[in-house]
């Protein structure tokens, strides 16, 4: 996920060293919720799993469907330590949940030079389709069906 958000900071002539034990929420992650570790302490090579074959588009496949998973847990199921009433929430999905999904779909990272978001002339689609899919969108969020959200948390009085 490093390589689609800061790729600068990623050391690719160190990529062979990129791995150590695999490590799962359910057993060596969990305590550290609770208690402050060094990841130092599970992991001296400061990698868990293999990082090896990363690359910047599993990092954006990745980044994607924890954003999502996310997303839907705030509009349909708001964390126990938040009080429904502390919750707002207002649907802001846009033309990109259409020609992002399609992109996906072909095969285009959302960071490619073919994709809509850095080069609308090289995209497959037309500035017209583009443009429908924006009302769609529109509509959706009218009827609170637009598949983005914008949240404030406020204090419970």
């Amino acid at each position: 996920m490093i390589m689609a958000v800061t790729p600068d900071l990623v050391h690719h002539d160190r990529l062979g060293e990129a791995h150590g034990p695999a490590l799962g929420l359910t057993t060596e992650l969990t305590g550290l919720i609770y208690a402050m570790r060094s990841f130092s302490d599970l992991t001296p090579s400061g990698v868990a799993g293999d990082a090896r074959a990363a690359s910047a588009a599993k990092g954006e496949t990745l980044l994607a469907a924890y954003a999502q998973g996310i997303a839907h847990a705030l509009l349909h199921d708001p964390p126990c330590a938040i009080d429904r009433a502390s919750l707002e929430h207002w649907r802001t999905g846009t033309a990109l949940q259409f020609w992002g999904s399609e992109q996906y779909m072909r095969g285009i990272p959302l960071a490619d030079a073919r994709s809509w978001h850095r080069n609308p002339e090289a995209s497959p689609w037309t500035a017209r389709q583009v443009e429908r899919w924006s009302r769609r969108a529109r509509r959706l969020n009218a009827a609170g069906r637009g598949d983005e959200g914008a949240f404030v948390l406020r204090p419970v009085a």
